[in-house]
């Protein structure tokens, strides 16, 4: 919905366009879009070893950066996809350095934790539209969503493990923070998520799924594992895989001969896989723009679905706490609740 939006005002402005996006992959897409629905061919994108500067040009956040001395004065409309972006220390850079008098951008999820949001509306505008994912679901544009919680624990030797790093100093601010990072890799990779993983997919096999991971590691075990039973229908996109593989993937997918797609953070923002259904959580940061990004890659409307989020927690963990400030945010976008106060959206264990 946003990138219509966006090629509306690309329409209507008929000015000279940078569009800055987070992903190579976002990208490709975005110029894709352009070529199809605006139906302008000459788009020039920047980044993933391209560098084609055109009077639309599609820029990469990284690469626009490098550049902006080169881009300041070439545009008349700014587009930044995935907004949010802009409020980091290296990107807020390309906004500083613009002339541009037209700025437009693009967010599900705006508001940041450092705050940074109330920098992004100084420069690029405050908000102008919002609209609740409820009412899009009325209207028949995104689809209905199932959440479902799904616990565990660890196992003996896990727990073991997981003690010996809980005895953390307190005076010692490193080892803290070390310590932590031990205990949140224990609890997001917990043993019984694998074969928890396997089960849900088992239980919606005639669907398209997808897998999300927070380590590659994890991702690359969990997809050996499906592999098991489900061969060549389960695919791999990590940061390792090359630009064709990611290519052939999507298009795999697409014509179902892929059913599942295992990922690690490459598809949470911004990518079209319209046909999604489902989606497991298999691991999650404790950011909640991370959780509603992953959700928000199943919920696009197709008539008759009702998306399905599986969240994998491990309780009695510092998994629980991350959920827990994850969720808080999700809810507020996905109007989730403890309670099944809707047939629409339901919490269940």
């Amino acid at each position: 919905g946003k990138t219509w939006i966006a090629l509306g005002v690309i329409s209507t402005i008929k000015k000279p366009t940078l569009v800055c996006v987070p992903t190579i992959e976002l990208a490709r897409q975005w110029c894709r879009r352009i070529r199809e629905i605006l139906n302008f061919n000459d788009v020039g994108i920047l980044g993933g070893g391209s560098k084609e500067i055109k009077p639309i040009t599609v820029s990469v956040y990284n690469s626009a950066v490098k550049h902006r001395y080169e881009l300041m004065d070439k545009f008349d409309l700014l587009i930044f996809d995935e907004v949010h972006h802009v409020g980091a220390e290296t990107f807020k850079e390309i906004v500083l350095d613009s002339c541009t008098v037209y700025r437009l951008g693009l967010s599900a999820t705006i508001e940041r934790l450092d705050g940074n949001h109330n920098f992004i509306y100084k420069l690029i505008g405050k908000p102008i539209f919002y609209i609740t994912y409820y009412e899009l679901v009325k209207r028949k544009y995104l689809s209905p969503l199932e959440y479902v919680k799904v616990v565990g624990s660890l196992s003996s030797s896990e727990l073991r493990k997981y003690n010996e790093h809980s005895e953390i100093d307190e005076f010692d601010s490193f080892s803290s923070i070390k310590s932590f990072t031990q205990l949140k890799r224990i609890s997001l990779c917990a043993n019984w998520k694998y074969d928890k993983v396997v089960e849900i997919v088992k239980e919606n096999l005639g669907k398209k799924i997808l897998v999300f991971t927070e380590y590659l590691e994890q991702a690359e075990t969990v997809y050996k594992k499906l592999r098991e039973f489900l061969g060549d229908k389960v695919a791999l996109i990590t940061g390792k895989t090359s630009k064709r593989n990611r290519k052939l993937a999507f298009e795999k997918f697409e014509s179902g001969d892929v059913s599942v797609l295992v990922s690690t953070t490459v598809l949470n923002e911004g990518i079209d896989v319209p046909d999604a259904e489902v989606c497991v959580i298999m691991s999650n940061s404790g950011q909640g723009r991370e959780m509603v990004q992953r959700i928000g890659r199943i919920v696009r409307f197709k008539e008759g679905k009702v998306a399905r989020a599986y969240d994998l927690v491990t309780i009695g963990t510092v998994e629980e706490y991350l959920w827990k400030n994850r969720f808080r945010e999700a809810s507020l976008i996905f109007q989730l609740s403890d309670k099944k106060y809707s047939s629409m959206l339901r919490f269940l264990y």
